[in-house]
C-alpha cells in the first residue's frame, strides 16, 4: 500500500511540473523567414521570437508584426480567425498562415543589413 501511494504522490509531483514547465515556456530568439503564399523564395528575413506554450504559439518579429495562433495538434487558428497549420522539417518549424509561410529557425539570427 506504501508503494502504491509514493508512485502516486510522485506521479503527481512530476504532472504537475511538467504542466507548470509548459505553461512557462521562455521565448526563443530566432531566425524568420517570410515566404509569400505560393512562393518558394523568402521575401523578407528577421530576426524574432518563437514561444510556445500548451496550445498558443506566439511569434514576434522584431518589423512589429506579431503571429497569435491557438490550436493543437498542428492545426490553429490566428488571431484574425483564419485557420493556420504547423509543421516541422528538422529543427525548423514551418507556420503556414493565410497569406504567407514563416519558417522559424531557433537560435538562429537574422543576416545583419548594415553596410560598413
Amino acid at each position: 500500500m506504501k508503494t502504491i501511494k509514493y508512485f502516486f504522490l510522485t506521479s503527481v509531483a512530476l504532472l504537475s511540473f511538467s504542466i507548470e514547465g509548459t505553461a512557462q515556456a521562455r521565448p526563443i530568439s530566432s531566425r524568420c523567414d517570410i515566404y509569400p503564399k505560393g512562393d518558394d523564395r523568402a521575401t523578407k528575413v528577421v530576426n524574432c521570437t518563437y514561444e510556445q506554450k500548451r496550445n498558443e504559439i506566439t511569434i514576434t518579429r522584431s518589423d512589429g508584426i506579431k503571429y497569435q495562433l491557438k490550436g493543437n495538434n498542428n492545426k490553429y487558428t490566428d488571431q484574425y480567425g483564419k485557420s493556420a497549420s504547423r509543421q516541422t522539417d528538422g529543427s525548423i518549424i514551418i507556420l503556414r498562415l493565410n497569406k504567407e509561410s514563416v519558417y522559424v529557425y531557433q537560435g538562429e539570427n537574422a543576416p545583419s543589413t548594415s553596410k560598413h
